[in-house]
């Protein structure tokens, strides 16, 4: 379900975001024309790009990446820088 998906516009592909999840998985999508990610990084370095599933969709002719966490988690705080 769609219906507790928070948005934000962006211009660009990169972006920093701090997640609070309980059993839950982060979305995070943007315009395919942006170009893939080239990383998913925590605040200590580490790269959680693997840990993703990247797949597309389509909206109003638009397509966009679409990266899924694979496994949900619980955590508080968690910051995650996109690239």
């Amino acid at each position: 379900s769609t219906d507790n998906l928070s948005r934000k516009l962006r211009t660009s592909r990169s972006d920093t975001l701090t997640f609070n999840l309980t059993n839950q998985r982060v979305l995070y999508m943007y315009p395919k024309s942006f170009g893939n990610l080239t990383s998913i990084k925590d605040a200590n370095g580490f790269d959680y790009i693997n840990s993703y599933t990247l797949s597309n969709v389509t909206v109003n002719d638009v397509e966009y990446n679409v990266y899924i966490l694979t496994d949900p988690v619980t955590i508080t705080g968690f910051k995650q820088i996109y690239n």
